[in-house]
């Protein structure tokens, strides 16, 4: 069987290099890109089961990159998981109507919570 892909979409390498380990040690591919037009090429050559993607990114922010993930056939139905600093209500709604994605998570944040909302929005989307 195939191993779940995840792409990591934040502009810190130290984030991506701190949530690639974990990742990769639970039994995950990781796919990573530090931008926002990164991602959208990333996922254009190999597509993955579930993004992990932060708002405040320089250039493609990450509602503006959700948005064209939503957007084309090829990726609309990848679930989205927000990773970001922005925990502001306005911030969460917009992410929500702009992307629709399947779960909101602030930083900072515990690797376990975030590991537990990755096996949840799988679930579903499996299922």
């Amino acid at each position: 069987m195939a191993k779940t892909k995840i792409l990591i979409v934040d502009d810190s390498a130290d984030i991506v290099e701190m949530l690639a380990k974990r990742l990769k040690s639970q039994g995950y591919e990781v796919m990573t890109a530090l931008n926002g037009q990164e991602a959208l090429e990333t996922t254009s050559a190999e597509k993955p089961d579930l993004i992990l993607l932060d708002v405040m990114m320089p250039g493609l922010d990450g509602i503006s990159t959700g948005s064209r993930f939503k957007a084309d056939p090829a990726t609309k139905d990848i679930p989205i998981i927000m990773v970001t600093a922005k925990g502001e209500r306005e911030d969460i709604m917009k992410a929500i109507d702009n992307v629709g994605v399947a779960e909101y998570i602030v930083k900072p944040f515990r690797i376990d919570q975030l590991l537990e909302k990755i096996n949840f929005v799988l679930t579903q989307y499996r299922s």
